[in-house]
């Protein structure tokens, strides 16, 4: 997630997929903190619909050398 989606039906938010910009709803009508995972589910004209598929960015543990 680029910018948080609120809480509540319709609410949008913002989401990049690949070097695009796309206006972005929850599927469950759940916030959405910046920095979260999400998987794309579904394309509605201009929107995607997304579920979170993991921890905030912020919040996820490093990764360890290989």
């Amino acid at each position: 997630m680029l910018t948080e989606v609120p809480a509540g039906p319709d609410e949008l938010g913002s989401v990049r997929i690949g070097r695009e910009e796309w206006r972005a709803e929850a599927l469950d009508g759940g916030p959405l903190a910046p920095g979260t995972h999400v998987t794309v589910l579904e394309v509605r004209g201009t929107r995607v619909i997304v579920y979170p598929t993991g921890l905030p960015a912020s919040t996820r543990p490093p990764e360890r050398p290989h």
